[in-house]
């Protein structure tokens, strides 16, 4: 399912117009990426967490050259899934 497949469902199943879901939807996804991007966690109960985590710096080996190289730190988001969201029974 892609984002205009998720509108179509959404639209559907509310009877409100593709166009109004799409922007609520676009929305809620700006909101999202706006509270994790500022370091904040965004909760969705029955659903689950979105937040930034910290990679820290690492080793890795360049397997044409042979060469170690350093991949520095940094923050990515990360979403971790609620039980109820993974028990799809």
């Amino acid at each position: 399912m892609i984002k205009t497949d998720l509108i179509s469902a959404v639209s559907e199943e509310t009877g409100y117009s593709a166009v109004c879901v799409s922007k609520v939807l676009e929305s809620v996804l700006n909101a999202i990426r706006h509270e994790v991007k500022n370091g904040n966690d965004v909760v969705l109960r029955n659903f689950g967490t979105f937040k930034l985590k910290h990679k820290a710096e690492r080793h890795a080996r360049d397997i044409s050259r042979g060469k170690l190289m350093i991949i520095p730190a940094k923050d990515a988001p990360a979403f971790k899934p609620s039980k109820q969201f993974c028990d799809v029974d």
